[in-house]
């Protein structure tokens, strides 16, 4: 934190009083700031003088003080515009990088080993942050022991963002340099993907099980967005829907903007203040999607919702389409005359409001795929998603037909970290007979598939009431 929104005289002023927090280690950083101001007020310059008391508290050991610093730095005139700039700035060089190189179609080219060359340099600076995170618990409190002390909870947080970002970015390089999953992959491209989805896996249960979630980051806002976005780069390469979401809202604690689209109306996105004209909540579908509409679920049983707002949607992030205005409705369901088609989709507030924003759900509307998978009801969220929590418990097994016989692009079976059997699985061709099944014991399996269609495919459990975290069918395009 920093003193910083004063203007440079006040008049008629005989001196300040400065409420510090009750952790009197760390409330030396924006009392330093305080004084600051207060010795030389028409020269202050916010940013400066947090630079000045980041290099007084921090000594021979500044970095390690001022990554822990950015954690909870709230932007401020002269200064960032966003909390975690280290961060921020690493992860969009990190982005414009992986751009290019998937731009890039021919493999073998040697503009595709420039663009290699140029990610893999980004991807180090950006794990290398990760890394710094994961070990800032230790660092920090060998050299600041009474901070860190006051800071425990925030610095395991810390930690544990740190390990998800490092998952995350393990499971993304070796899929980011492999062909699209089709049904003849090679075995040596399955195995890859298999283990990068174990990554992610081991990673998504350090993010979701985290004990000290309730420990508030000032830089929430941007690690998990950051993390959310790194999930949707990883599973749209299986044919997953998992949205990223972002906004220019702060966010209330941990109520972070993933949890407008986890299908879940008990969880939501909170903003932390009044609402302001151009606030918006922006989802990120991770490709071109053609959507029949979009489902808004705002507020909680109280006014924190956008009372005036439109929503509107867009193929590339620049040029938007503005579908429909709503006027004090906190549920709305909107069905497009036509099918359009749409990656990006935001809703935006018009009004200013003492009342701060919830939305619960914010989804699109998508078309039916070609191939249409029948199951048992019970199973709805079992397939093309990862649970949140490992709660499917399957006895027997899970059959899963398609009504038409279909080519299928890829079949995957994903386990819970702590909860592994064996299984096998097979698929059914023509209404004969169920082929020879693959057994594994992996925590990811995907399953080889023949070239014709196919009409069924059955997943059978070693050990009955074992946990499963999610079953992917994804037909081809």
């Amino acid at each position: 934190m920093v003193l910083a929104g004063r203007k440079e005289d006040l008049p008629s002023t005989l001196g300040f009083t400065f409420n510090p927090m009750n952790e009197a280690e760390l409330s030396k950083l924006p009392l330093l700031t305080c004084a600051d101001y207060t010795w030389n007020s028409k020269e202050y310059n916010p940013y400066s003088s947090w630079q000045k008391a980041v290099s007084i508290l921090g000594g021979e050991h500044k970095d390690i003080y001022k990554r822990f610093a950015e954690q909870n730095m709230t932007f401020f005139n002269n200064g960032p515009t966003t909390d975690y700039p280290t961060l921020v700035e690493l992860f969009n060089e990190f982005l414009q990088s992986y751009e290019q190189l998937t731009k890039v179609t021919n493999q073998d080219s040697e503009n595709y080993e420039v663009a290699l060359e140029g990610h893999l340099q980004v991807y180090e600076k950006l794990k290398g942050e990760f890394v710094e995170l994961a070990t800032i618990r230790a660092n920090f409190g060998q050299y600041f022991p009474q901070a860190a002390k006051e800071a425990g909870p925030y610095l395991k947080r810390l930690e544990n963002l740190g390990k998800v970002g490092q998952f995350y970015l393990n499971a993304l390089l070796p899929i980011t340099k492999l062909p699209a999953l089709s049904s003849n992959i090679p075995p040596k491209n399955t195995e890859k993907y298999g283990l990068a989805f174990e990554s992610y896996l081991k990673g998504n249960k350090f993010y979701r099980y985290d004990s000290l979630f309730s420990a508030q980051l000032g830089s929430s806002s941007v690690i998990m967005p950051i993390l959310d976005r790194l999930s949707l780069m990883i599973t749209s390469k299986f044919g997953i829907k998992n949205y990223s979401v972002s906004t220019n809202m702060p966010v209330y604690k941990n109520y972070t903007p993933s949890q407008a689209v986890d299908n879940d109306l008990n969880s939501y996105f909170w903003s932390s203040r009044g609402q302001r004209v151009g606030d918006y909540l922006l989802v990120d579908l991770g490709q071109v999607e053609k959507i029949d509409g979009f489902e808004l679920k705002m507020g909680n049983n109280n006014q924190d919702y956008f009372h005036k707002c439109f929503v509107e949607i867009s193929i590339d992030g620049i040029t938007w389409d503005k579908v429909v205005s709503i006027r004090d409705k906190k549920e709305y369901v909107h069905n497009f005359p036509t099918e359009k088609e749409a990656r990006y989709l935001k809703v935006t507030g018009e009004s200013d409001e003492e009342y701060w924003v919830i939305i619960r759900h914010f989804v699109p509307i998508l078309r039916q795929p070609k191939a249409k998978i029948t199951f048992n009801p019970v199973f709805t969220d079992i397939v093309n998603q990862i649970a949140v929590e490992p709660f499917f418990v399957i006895e027997e097994e899970l059959t899963f037909s398609l009504e038409d016989e279909s080519k299928i692009a890829l079949v995957a079976l994903f386990q819970d970290p702590s909860s592994i059997c064996t299984w096998s699985i097979s698929y059914l061709v023509e209404g004969k007979e169920f082929s020879k099944p693959v057994v594994s014991n992996q925590l990811v399996q995907i399953l080889p598939l023949p070239q014709e269609p196919i009409k069924a495919i059955r997943f059978m459990p070693s050990v009955s009431g074992t946990y499963l975290r999610g079953i992917l069918i994804v037909p081809s395009k």
